[in-house]
């Protein structure tokens, strides 16, 4: 999951192929890569990636101590409502603004669960 350095993006954006289904299995190892590889990040988008509520939690949680970042945006990653308590909390903080869109596929289920 390691990444090359890329220091000076400041936006990354991760979608999956419009036909090819793609979860993300390891958010910690993914959040550290993003956190070492990219130091002036402000903005990770990812979208159509099948994160699930439990998953894009702990990718909220751990992108919150990268120093730069301002701006999450989650799209169609599988999730739903209640994951708004999370992201409500973090945006009140005032450092990070976090924006998702839920839902994606005919299940919400998170098949990890």
């Amino acid at each position: 999951m390691a990444c090359s350095p890329f220091h000076y993006l400041s936006h990354l954006h991760i979608q999956r192929h419009l036909f090819f289904p793609t979860t993300l299995n390891d958010p910690v190892s993914f959040c550290k890569a993003v956190i070492t590889s990219c130091p002036r990040l402000t903005k990770l988008s990812i979208t159509y990636i099948d994160l699930f509520n439990k998953k894009t939690a702990e990718i909220i949680k751990r992108m919150k101590t990268h120093p730069h970042l301002t701006n999450i945006e989650l799209d169609l990653c599988h999730t739903n409502a209640d994951l708004d308590p999370l992201v409500s909390e973090v945006n009140s903080e005032g450092k990070l603004t976090v924006t998702v869109t839920h839902g994606e596929g005919s299940s919400l289920d998170d098949p990890d669960d």
